[in-house]
Order: structure tokens, then C-alpha cells, then sequence
């Protein structure tokens, strides 16, 4: 005890550690996918209603791609005229809402 004051030690009493199995299942599980493709496809559909070509028709999509320790959703384009759009409208930044 401290002159003056209360001390309290503190000490390890025992040590959490996740189970990576089972984050890894939860985080690649249907359920996950299906959100993130959710969310995915809005982005695509917002990025779809602001591309604007005069000629061409620009479309965007999205992609379930599973990485090593979880899913992931990427929205990009679909074809060249949506390259385009992007290159002078930075339509996937604002569609995205980065």
C-alpha cells in the first residue's frame, strides 16, 4: 500500500484467445455473403443510376470474393464504357460513397 493512498495491483489472472476456426466460419458463412452482397449490389445500383455517357452504355456489378480469412464484396465495372465513365467521372468513388 501506497503512503497516503490505496494501491491496487493487478495481475493476469487468465488469458482470452479466439478461436480463429471459428471466426473464419462465421466470416465466410452464408450469412455474411449474403450481407455483404447485399450492400454490394446497392453500391453497383447507385454507382449504375449516376453513370452518364453520351454514347455507350456503362454498367457496374459486384462480386463475392472470398479472401483467406473472410468474404469480400468488390464493386467495379462490367465493361469498357463503364472504364471510361469512371476514368472522367470518378463514378465509383461517389457510387461507393468513399
Amino acid at each position: 500500500m501506497a503512503k497516503g493512498g490505496w494501491s491496487l495491483k493487478m495481475r493476469r489472472v487468465g488469458r482470452i484467445r479466439p478461436v480463429e476456426r471459428g471466426i473464419v466460419e462465421i466470416t465466410k458463412g452464408g450469412a455474411v455473403s449474403s450481407m455483404l452482397m447485399a450492400q454490394g449490389e446497392k453500391a453497383a445500383a447507385r454507382c449504375n443510376a449516376l453513370a452518364h455517357l453520351p454514347h455507350g452504355n456503362p454498367e457496374y456489378d459486384c462480386q463475392l470474393k472470398m479472401l483467406s480469412k473472410t468474404a469480400s464484396a468488390r464493386v467495379g465495372v462490367a465493361n469498357s464504357d463503364a472504364y471510361i465513365d469512371n476514368l472522367k467521372h470518378n463514378t465509383l468513388k461517389k457510387g461507393c460513397g468513399v
